[in-house]
């Protein structure tokens, strides 16, 4: 969903429609109708991911928030998303079962597809090193100054040539 919107200059408001043609697991497992219930539901909640994804453009941390599962715009926007099994994915059997294709057809009645294989993050879809650097800093950064950001990944980049890890250590306390 993030490319298609990133490719085609998509915002939240653009889009009518959002289709998932999943696997069978990963529809047992996430695709129930979603209630702003709690955090793990939002989490397990593929209605949720994909909603967030599409107005936020991520699905991290603070989309997850507890004053964040409820937001009525979000609800509006899950309205509009179906998830199906897909039956060329099943054929595909296990190996494929996080594989998703994703089609979202906007308001004026374009339409965009893309089919991803594997998950992000899976020895075959790894995410790259900005990426992992990036998820990094926004983890670090919730609770660290971001000088002391920097100066941490700065010493785990160079952990392979470190002598001693305690300059490290140090950098993960949290001052205040």
């Amino acid at each position: 969903l993030a490319a298609i919107m990133a490719e085609q200059g998509l915002t939240a408001a653009d889009i009518a429609t959002i289709k998932a043609g999943i696997s069978n697991p990963t529809y047992v497992h996430c695709a129930w109708p979603y209630k702003a219930q709690s955090v793990t539901a939002a989490q397990m909640n593929i209605f949720y991911g994909l909603a967030v994804m599409a107005r936020d453009g991520a699905a991290f941390v603070d989309q997850f928030k507890p004053d964040r599962i409820a937001d009525p715009a979000t609800l509006e926007l899950i309205s509009r998303i179906e998830a199906a099994v897909d039956p060329e994915i099943e054929a595909l059997g296990r190996a494929f079962r996080h594989m998703a294709r994703i089609t979202v057809i906007t308001r004026d009645g374009r339409t965009f597809s893309r089919e991803e294989r594997y998950r992000r993050g899976s020895p075959e879809n790894p995410v790259s090193r900005d990426g992992v650097l990036a998820k990094f800093m926004a983890q670090a950064g919730a609770v660290l100054p971001g000088t002391q950001c920097d100066a941490l990944k700065a010493d785990v980049l160079a952990l392979d040539a470190a002598s001693d890890v305690r300059p490290l250590i140090e950098k993960l306390v949290v001052s205040g």
